[in-house]
């Protein structure tokens, strides 16, 4: 299959790239230390210049007269310098620093800082800018709803246009801050690092079965290719260098002497030496008792299961798992691959404590106090919306009870994509995939916050917010 070319976001935007300006500048410590103090910490050889891939990424190179960590401060020009850049990992007399953050044709100001343990030194205020990203990549616009009431930050959206996908990056109002991708790339999932210098995503050929992670930095440099056997619909990160996908999982049964191929799903650790171990398969935990039944008596194969999303839970080791074709939600021990438990209306661990249904072909699952939110798309033959729903679990008496639902207005209903995310604030970020719209909802109030949609007919994939583009919060 043919790899996605780094330089399908170029188009009429490399020639911004290309004529990026370089700064210069120096300053002495802070307090007032005199720069001709040879003890002194002190920031020379400033350096701006804008990445030629993706032109909204800008790097910062500088210099110390003394071994120092570092960051930039950035924003933009006449704001508060609310962004950071990374810091350096270690002392260092040459520094480097990529600045994510500022929308496209933003004006920005930065200042360089340094500090060791004896000193510390920041630069004056230096200007750059940024620049725009290709005309053809589809952008978020807000319909409706008070950005000043969102919870900000960034949104983390790649869509589908009728040839092409991308991976891109918003913050509240909708302006473009990141974006790659064209006709050469399938996707539908991309990751923030833990790291925070840039993304992986899934690039699939869905004809073949085959799946692969590409990993990203900011500034447009690829890292490396992970095949992902058997790979599809969702993966997540356990650290950077470890990754959970899911994988099919084929057999065949021996049906009266007919053959049936049956496809259910499995959770595939990988890592990037290149090892591949099963986590859970699905098989172990469900028994098709009627294989003929499923398949309407035919050979071909049939995704019984339809698993569709995963949610890696860092704190306590679990992932999170849909398996849309049988209403399921799983909460998995990543150690040993043990079900703890297994969330359905009819079946599973537990007995439906309220009036709202539970599972209606669920498409993403979230943990939240108490309990899960899940994203439900609903069966469209049944008609009515595709829904958002907090669920309270009661592991004592195991009861499940569905206590807040979210419905659009007006309703939209997806059979494709959308998922749900719990935000800061008690709020929910909520997709309608294909139907492209997102919503930012109260959860408290059900009260719509924020809503937006894409200038053009496109669509929404899996949707991902973070306060910081994937750096821990300073």
């Amino acid at each position: 299959m043919q790899a996605p070319s780094p330089h399908l976001l170029l188009a009429a935007s490399a020639l911004v790239g290309l004529a990026a300006s370089v700064l210069t500048g120096c300053a002495g410590g802070k307090g007032g230390e005199d720069s001709s103090d040879p003890t002194s910490l002190r920031i020379a050889d400033i350096e701006i210049t804008r990445s030629e891939l993706i032109p909204t990424v800008t790097t910062v190179t500088w210099s110390t007269s003394d071994p120092a960590l570092g960051r930039v401060r950035f924003g933009e020009a006449g704001g508060e310098l609310s962004l950071v850049s990374a810091d350096s990992p270690a002392l260092a007399t040459e520094h480097r620093a990529v600045l994510l953050g500022l929308y496209e044709g933003a004006d920005g100001s930065l200042v360089v800082e340094a500090w060791n343990d004896q000193e510390e030194a920041s630069s004056d205020p230096l200007s750059f800018s940024v620049g725009l990203l290709g005309a053809e990549i589809p952008r978020p616009v807000v319909l409706g709803g008070d950005p000043e009431q969102s919870v900000g930050g960034f949104f983390l959206i790649p869509t589908a246009a009728v040839f092409a996908r991308y991976v891109s990056i918003a913050d509240a109002q909708g302006r473009m801050v990141w974006a790659y991708g064209g006709s050469e790339l399938e996707t539908q999932r991309a990751r923030f690092t833990k790291d925070g210098t840039g993304l992986v995503f899934m690039n699939r050929d869905i004809t073949q079965t085959y799946m692969e992670l590409v990993r990203m930095d900011w500034d447009g440099t690829e890292r490396w290719r992970l095949d992902v056997p058997e790979g599809h619909r969702d993966f997540d990160l356990v650290d950077d260098e470890t990754f959970i996908a899911l994988a099919y999982d084929d057999r065949v049964w021996d049906e009266g002497g007919e053959d049936i191929e049956f496809r259910a799903d499995k959770i595939i650790e990988l890592t990037t030496q290149g090892e591949v171990s099963t986590v859970w398969t699905l098989y172990d935990h469900l028994q098709v008792e009627d294989p003929a039944a499923i398949t309407g008596g035919g050979s071909d194969m049939v995704h019984w299961s339809h698993s569709n999303y995963l949610h890696y839970l860092p704190e306590d080791d679990r992932i999170q798992v849909t398996s849309r074709a049988l209403n399921l939600a799983w909460n998995i021990n990543r150690s040993d691959g043990s079900v703890d438990w297994l969330l359905n209306d009819a079946r599973g661990d537990f007995t439906n404590g309220g009036s709202l249904q539970l599972m209606s072909w669920p498409h993403s699952v979230w943990p939240v106090e108490g309990g899960v939110l899940v994203f439900n798309q609903g069966i469209p033959e049944l008609g009515g919306c595709s829904t958002a729903s907090r669920i309270g679990l009661d592991l004592v008496d195991w009861v499940a009870t569905a206590s807040w639902l979210y419905e659009s207005d007006p309703c939209y209903q997806t059979d494709y994509l959308g998922n749900a995310q719990p935000l800061a604030g008690d709020h929910a970020l909520v997709s309608f995939g294909k139907v492209g719209v997102m919503d930012e909802v109260d959860l408290a109030s059900g009260e719509l916050v924020m809503r937006w949609g894409l200038n053009t007919n496109e669509e929404f994939l899996y949707v991902e917010h973070s306060p910081t583009l994937g750096l821990p919060e300073n």
